[in-house]
């Protein structure tokens, strides 16, 4: 498809200089935001997830409607029922086709679109994961007093160990007293992709993932901090606030999963196999033609970069450094049998 100089000019004009990755972050999220507001893009499969069609400019204008951003095409989208199987495939492989093929004769999409790492985890050294890591848990550190219990299994099936934890917390610079307290919960967050945050004026504090956008009240999960007001079941503040913002949800307070609360596209935990499949029921795990490589979620490359910063694995601070308050305690005992004495 041939490409004129002055659309690809008035499309790259915005990712011009040092900060273009940032601004295509931006615009890339831009474009998810508009298949998350209003639910407009539910229940399809993964292999065109928002971020797939977002990648080649795609905005979603309601449940059977794409536009791009650049050159106003328009894609019709319509989905058969699952149930006529033949007639679904069809269709969902007649639209990925189109999301390269419908836009107009000078639109650059189809021969740029958005970068790879926008829509699954690269591999990177691991001096690029930390920077990542400690971008996502030096904000969170604000509010740590939101940072939510995390569901029993997940730090051994992160293949996070306790030494892997304090030494993680030190190079964010939390001491030993705040890493017993919440290190576990804040190194599991930061290392799947989510953030403690505010959003916009409302003083409620969010648990968010930038990658696929999900935003939950952290005062939906059981909180570390004992400071935490219990809300009854009765009550209705929204457990969600911008997936069903007409809907009221009853909270259910349980421990926070970091993996299952991910958006099934998000790329913190869709596999390459997910994203080339029709419906996640396709996959068989036990495929002999399947690769192991196409199974592997985002969190777990992650992780494997990230603990490449981390040296060998020494006795856990988390039990044999002293507490403040056992120093304390130690210090009186001495003073009474002086006492004593």
């Amino acid at each position: 498809m041939p490409v004129d100089r002055k659309s690809l000019d008035s499309f790259l004009q915005n990712f011009a200089g040092v900060d273009s990755y940032e601004k295509e972050e931006k615009s890339f999220a831009k474009r998810i935001s508009t298949y998350i507001e209003g639910q407009k893009w539910v229940r399809r499969p993964l292999v065109m997830s928002p971020a797939i069609c977002s990648q080649y400019g795609w905005t979603c204008k309601n449940s059977n409607l794409l536009e791009c951003e650049t050159c106003g095409a328009k894609l019709c989208t319509p989905e058969p029922k699952i149930e006529l199987y033949d007639a679904y495939k069809a269709c969902i492989e007649k639209i990925l086709e189109n999301l390269k093929a419908s836009h107009k004769a000078n639109c650059p999409w189809p021969i740029t679109p958005a970068p790879e790492y926008l829509v699954k985890m690269p591999s990177m050294p691991k001096e690029e994961s930390l920077k990542y890591f400690l971008k996502r848990l030096k904000p969170s550190l604000e509010f740590q007093s939101h940072f939510p219990h995390i569901k029993d299994g997940i730090l051994s099936l992160l293949g996070l160990e306790k030494q892997h934890v304090v030494a993680l917390c030190k190079l964010a610079d939390i001491d030993v007293d705040d890493a017993n307290k919440f290190g576990e919960s804040a190194v599991s967050l930061s290392c799947t992709g989510w953030t403690l945050k505010t959003k916009g004026n409302d003083e409620k504090i969010l648990l968010s993932c930038d990658s696929c956008q999900r935003s939950i009240w952290s005062k939906a999960f059981n909180l570390i901090s004992n400071e935490d007001v219990s809300v009854s079941q009765n009550s209705k503040d929204l457990s969600i606030t911008d997936d069903s913002p007409r809907k009221v949800k009853r909270l259910k307070k349980e421990d926070f999963n970091p993996l299952d609360e991910h958006r099934p596209w998000c790329l913190w935990i869709a596999t390459e196999e997910d994203r080339h499949s029709f419906s996640c029921n396709e996959n068989n795990p036990n495929s002999e033609s399947t690769e192991v490589t196409n199974n592997i979620p985002g969190w777990k490359i992650f992780i494997k970069s990230l603990l490449g910063n981390v040296d060998e694995p020494q006795e856990s601070e988390l039990e044999t450094t002293p507490s403040k308050e056992q120093i304390r305690s130690v210090k009186d005992l001495l003073e009474t049998w002086s006492f004593i004495a």
